[in-house]
């Protein structure tokens, strides 16, 4: 199962009083998804909010050529639709399903009686929302100012959760993956891995990429950056 991109947000549930997570459930519809099936198209204007309940979805751009870019990685707890139910604005991604997959839509307007009713639930949006753009920002710059070998191995290490007691970690994904969500070519990405298997960062495996120590990792790629690499606060909560 891909882990690439694997999500480091809290979800609403980890958020919400359980209480709170039952309400906002109650009336969501369940559907199933097989491998590959697609759950929604860019531009589509649904008016419901998707909460992954199990398996994986993956979100991306799908060019006219057949091409697909890929943005995020949803996993279970994981939510999309909020932007489309209060900025009015259409689906940005297009979503397909990784595996056996279920997601329940919430309607909005069972989602807009429970956060017009419960504060919190606002509150747990606008953490995640706030989250989410923030790693985009440090995303966008790392694309702007490192070379291709330090931009991988940020992008690696974005599916590592504990950093800090975590050692030797696997990460399942393809050279295509890693060419697909940095917009550079397969030659490169497969060039750049070589280099940092040399310098013992990395042991390259049939669809997979071994990270040989995470803590050296991040000590390498914070002298690489020459900026300080922020973090969320460790049990921080609204």
């Amino acid at each position: 199962m891909l882990n690439l991109l694997q999500s480091r947000f809290p979800t609403l549930e980890e958020l919400l009083a359980p209480h709170l997570m039952a309400q906002l459930k109650q009336g969501g519809k369940l559907s199933s998804y097989v491998d590959g099936a697609l759950v929604q198209l860019r531009g589509d204007a649904p008016s419901a909010l998707f909460i992954v309940e199990r398996g994986q979805v993956i979100a991306g751009t799908e060019g006219a050529d057949g091409s697909f870019v890929t943005a995020a990685l949803l996993g279970p707890g994981d939510h999309v639709g909020d932007e489309t139910i209060f900025a009015g604005m259409p689906r940005l991604h297009s979503l397909r399903a990784i595996g056996e997959t279920e997601i329940l839509r919430i309607p909005a307007s069972r989602f807009l009686s429970v956060f017009n009713q419960e504060p919190d639930v606002g509150r747990a949006l606008l953490t995640i929302a706030l989250r989410r753009i923030t790693f985009m920002i440090e995303f966008i710059d790392g694309q702007r100012r490192w070379p291709l070998p330090v931009r991988i191995a940020h992008l690696l290490l974005t599916s590592v959760e504990d950093r800090q007691h975590v050692g030797r970690h696997t990460i399942h994904c393809r050279h295509e993956d890693l060419a697909e969500i940095l917009g550079v070519s397969r030659v490169a990405v497969s060039k750049a891995l070589k280099s940092m298997q040399k310098e013992g960062r990395v042991t390259i495996c049939y669809g997979s990429i071994e990270l040989n120590d995470v803590q050296q990792l991040i000590g390498w790629l914070q002298d690489s950056c020459q900026v300080e690499l922020i973090e969320p606060q460790p049990g921080w909560r609204f």
